[in-house]
């Protein structure tokens, strides 16, 4: 199972043992509190996701999404759906967007395997909808 959840406005993706940040953060942050070293500064417009180096228990807050899939071409996946592709940002409406759901909502961990499922051309439909408004 992969773990999907937010660290600093990026998005950290558990996924085989390993942790990877996929897009950029939203401001800087101190990634030790959960178990991290800060990575070197990458630019996630090229570099979609970067692997990060543990220095202690990695941890994932809740609220966080789990999926079947594993794989770092998970992380991949995660950034076409989830990462605003002109400025590698990450689109955290995107995320809330989820948990406030009636069918998700006051849920702190939901599973959305559907999410990397779906035609990326569906995806982009939605994409298009939610960050337009």
């Amino acid at each position: 199972m992969t773990k999907l959840g937010l660290i600093h406005g990026a998005f950290v993706v558990e996924t085989n043992g390993e942790y990877y940040q996929v897009g950029d953060v939203k401001g800087p942050g101190n990634y030790t509190p959960f178990g991290f070293v800060k990575p070197v500064d990458f630019d996630p417009v090229n570099t979609p996701y970067i692997k990060l180096e543990l220095c202690g228990e990695a941890k994932i807050a809740e609220p966080y999404i789990t999926f079947d899939d594993e794989g770092e071409e998970v992380c991949q996946k995660i950034f076409d759906r989830l990462v605003i592709k002109r400025n590698g940002s990450t689109s955290t409406r995107m995320w809330y967007l989820f948990f406030d759901a009636e069918e998700y909502s006051g849920q702190k961990i939901i599973h959305l395997q559907w999410l990397l499922d779906i035609p990326e051309e569906i995806w982009e439909i939605v994409q298009d909808e939610v960050w337009s408004c």
